[in-house]
């Protein structure tokens, strides 16, 4: 046993070496250049701005401090910047983007889908934020429950196919049988909760960040509305605390399970940061833990507050986890969902 503590010994300290060289050379790589992050939306929208906030501390904690450089590439609700990070983009961890979470789902549940890339592939950093589809209907409405909703219809509202306030209450028509009746055409989570208010519309499933922002005592029963149902897997706190049920529970079978699951796994992550195939493992590692470290800055939380952004992170190897079981998920589960979302 004694004879094996050197070659223990040495082993270890070889580790520790090979690991202080690998975080020496990825210092070296960083410092002085430029860590581009590219946002596969609009400026001032609602991937931007948590990207741009992110973008603001990132470089603090990365090695070497290097010039973080933030730019657009907005289209194809992200897909044009998928495209260019997967193919284009270098492979060396100069370059990252932060994407809208159906850049890595859609390609299951649409068969014209003509990405150019495997989402699976995608080297995943984390992501700031999760979303929270919240069913929200007027105290007028002709349901008082979640459960009404299997027998009741409900007149909601929803923006476009391929937007969470369209795609939660198509997919919860047809998988478990919930009776939404959809009107699209709006163009934005505030407009539709505007329209709630007008009459327009009985409910909406918006996110539960822009609920509780535009109404932050609604569980309290002082605003008119009623927030009826969850579409995520695990619920808010917030609305779990207030016995709010997931959209979960009224399914009948593991199928309906697992189709469910599939879908909404995109929920946990609502923008998350990627980088290009290939970039050197070392690098990676230190993007991922720069995220993190970003994610308990004091000084990024305060800002987050000022902003109004709710932060809930998600590590780069849980979501790159997600990513890779909903890319092994049932067919059956697959099929349910392309067959909701046909278009």
């Amino acid at each position: 046993m004694w004879r094996l503590a050197p070659t223990l010994l040495g082993v270890v300290l070889s580790f520790a070496a090979s690991r202080a060289q690998a975080q020496d050379a990825t210092a070296r790589f960083y410092a002085g250049a430029n860590l581009n992050l590219i946002i596969g939306a609009p400026a001032g929208g609602v991937l931007d701005v948590p990207g741009r906030l992110v973008a603001r501390h990132l470089a603090a904690h990365m090695p070497g401090h290097p010039n973080l450089v933030v730019s657009n590439m907005p289209g194809a609700a992200s897909n044009i910047l998928g495209r260019h990070i997967y193919a284009q983009a270098p492979k060396d961890g100069a370059t990252i983007g932060m994407v809208f979470p159906g850049v890595t789902t859609e390609a299951l549940f649409n068969d014209a889908d003509q990405r150019g890339y495997d989402p699976g592939r995608f080297n995943f950093l984390g992501s700031a934020q999760n979303y929270v589809p919240t069913c929200v209907a007027r105290d007028d409405a002709p349901i008082k429950t979640a459960s009404d909703l299997f027998t009741t219809e409900l007149i909601v509202g929803g923006t476009a196919p391929g937007n969470m306030t369209y795609d939660f209450p198509t997919v919860a028509n047809a998988v478990v049988g919930a009776r939404f009746k959809m009107v699209k055409g709006y163009t934005s989570g505030p407009e539709l909760l505007l329209a709630v208010e007008r009459g327009e519309l009985q409910a909406t499933c918006s996110g539960w960040a822009i609920v509780k922002y535009r109404y932050p005592d609604i569980l309290m029963g002082k605003r008119g509305l009623r927030v009826i149902l969850q579409g995520h897997m695990t619920g808010d706190p917030e609305l779990n605390a207030a016995a709010v049920p997931l959209i979960s529970s009224f399914a009948k079978s593991d199928e309906q399970r697992q189709a469910l699951d599939l879908f909404l796994s995109q929920n946990e992550y609502a923008g998350p940061f990627i980088a290009p195939p290939g970039v050197p493992v070392e690098r990676i590692a230190a993007l991922r833990s720069a995220f993190i470290e970003t994610m308990r800055d004091p000084e990024f939380l305060a800002d987050a507050k000022t902003a109004n952004i709710e932060v809930r992170p998600s590590g780069g190897q849980t979501v790159q986890d997600l990513v890779a079981k909903a890319m092994a998920a049932p067919a059956g589960a697959v099929a349910a969902i392309k067959a909701a979302l046909a278009r």
